[in-house]
Order: C-alpha cells, then sequence, then structure tokens
C-alpha cells in the first residue's frame, strides 16, 4: 500500500475520532453544568390581614404574602411572583345559604389604576372548592388557601396600594316551615 494513502487514511481516523470526542465532550460538559441555583423568596405585605364585608358575609384575608423564584447567582426571578394568602369567610345572614363560586384579585397602584398582570401570568381568578359550593348556612364559616399570580410592577416600593376582592356567590333563602300530619294508633 502506499504510504502517502496509509497516512492520508490515517489523517481521517484521527480526525474523526476528535471530532467525535469533541462532540462527546461538549455534551457531557453541558449536562454536567449546575443549573441556575433557585431559591424561593418571601415578602411579607402590610397589613398581613385585610378584613372583608359584603351584603351577606364577613370574614378576612390573612398571611398576605408575595412569593417568588430567584436565581441566587443573579438575584433575578426565575418565575413570576405569586399573591398566597387564607381567605376566610363566614355567612353574617339570618336567613340564607351562601353559594361560593368563584374570586378574582386586582392590584390597584397609588393613582387608583388596576395594576396589570403580564400576559403569560394569566389572571388571578380562582374558584372555591366544590365543597363550598353547596352552601354556607347563616353563621358557617369556611377558610381556602389562595395563590394567585402577583404583578412584576407591583413589587417596586410606592406602588401598590390596595388589594381588591371581587367575589361571585349565590345567596338563597333559608326558609324554616312547618308540617303537621294527622295520625292516629291503629288498634
Amino acid at each position: 500500500m502506499n504510504p502517502r494513502h496509509q497516512n492520508y487514511g490515517m489523517g481521517w481516523a484521527v480526525f474523526v475520532a476528535l471530532l467525535v470526542f469533541g462532540i462527546w465532550s461538549q455534551q457531557h460538559a453541558q449536562s454536567a453544568a449546575p443549573g441556575p441555583a433557585v431559591q424561593s423568596k418571601t415578602m411579607a405585605l402590610t397589613p398581613s390581614t385585610i378584613s372583608v364585608s359584603t351584603a351577606g358575609m364577613t370574614g378576612r384575608l390573612d398571611g398576605l404574602t408575595v412569593i417568588t423564584l430567584v436565581d441566587t447567582r443573579t438575584g433575578k426571578p426565575v418565575e413570576s411572583p405569586d399573591l398566597q394568602a387564607t381567605l376566610r369567610l363566614r355567612n353574617a345572614t339570618a336567613d340564607q345559604a351562601i353559594c361560593l363560586l368563584s374570586g378574582t384579585v386586582e392590584y390597584v397602584d397609588t393613582a387608583g389604576a388596576v395594576i396589570p398582570l403580564t400576559k403569560d401570568q394569566g389572571s388571578a381568578q380562582f374558584s372555591f372548592y366544590p365543597d363550598q359550593q353547596e352552601g354556607l348556612l347563616p353563621g358557617q364559616g369556611t377558610s381556602q388557601a389562595l395563590r394567585v399570580p402577583f404583578p412584576q410592577a407591583a413589587l417596586k416600593p410606592n406602588t401598590l396600594r390596595d388589594i381588591r376582592l371581587h367575589l361571585t356567590y349565590r345567596a338563597t333563602p333559608y326558609r324554616s316551615a312547618t308540617v303537621d300530619g294527622l295520625v292516629t294508633v291503629a288498634g
């Protein structure tokens, strides 16, 4: 065999081997590279409790906090922030059952305008648990954990003024009636 062809073939073999090794080492390095170090950051809102009062319900929104995931190396958010709280409601009527259906949270700035969520956050709407939709009798209470999107713009100092809670519910008359039936004991 011609030594020139032998060196040419050997060169191609070395080139292909180096190419395969380079691709393998690059993939291995990418898979071994650590992902972003993520940490949950919690910010309390002041006050941490808001009173809730409608024509038929009383209660409060407790433990108002904003939770966001941040990259510990850059300090930048990895995900959009969320509002987390517990909604506690009590039927304050004397003669109605209240069926809780849904709710929406809005964020209001210092000028009184609603602070919008970004398109990728969706909406701050929530539904009540199915057992709460059956109805709260007079005097009964319930609670539900909420976690809804929070606008990034509201995290800036002196921007957020109010949290507005819209509740959708159905109040139905709760009546008590007595029925008499004439009976006798056979005998």
